[in-house]
């Protein structure tokens, strides 16, 4: 027998497994017992914007039913970040698709709770608009 060999039976090894894979099962749909959350839409805007916006010259879509959140972390009753707004999710929308302005905008409040750990935010989705880049103008073939 090669130095260093201890033959463990197989039947010990199986048994361990076994109770390692229940207690992790149970941890596991413990935890999804004592989590909680929630969402709840706080305002439907026909148009939104937080900025400086030329209606006069044509847009374009950027994207359609996108989101784009701001929220923060908590740890037991200790804010990790400041608090979410709605201007904040809404720039972060806009700077996502480089848009102007969004319409058919869903303001929603969400939240969730794991133990010690808590996440609180507001999301915002919409389609997104630009400005349309102005066309070229058609230019003559050369001779």
């Amino acid at each position: 027998m090669p130095l260093g060999f201890c033959p463990m039976p197989s039947r010990r090894i199986e048994k361990g497994r076994e109770e390692l894979t229940r207690y992790f099962a149970g941890l596991l749909v413990g935890a999804l017992l004592i989590s909680t959350g929630c969402a709840e839409t706080i305002a439907k805007l026909t148009i939104v914007s937080t900025k400086t916006t030329d209606f006069g010259q044509p847009h374009q879509r950027a994207a359609s039913q996108v989101s784009a959140s701001d929220g923060r972390l908590w740890l037991t009753i200790l804010p990790l970040g400041g608090a979410p707004s709605m201007d904040k999710a809404i720039n972060n929308l806009l700077e996502k698709y480089n848009g102007d302005y969004v319409t058919d905008a869903e303001v929603i409040e969400e939240g969730w709770t794991l133990l010690v750990v808590s996440r609180g935010a507001i999301s915002v989705r919409g389609d997104v608009w630009k400005a349309a880049l102005p066309a070229a103008a058609p230019t003559s073939p050369s001779k």
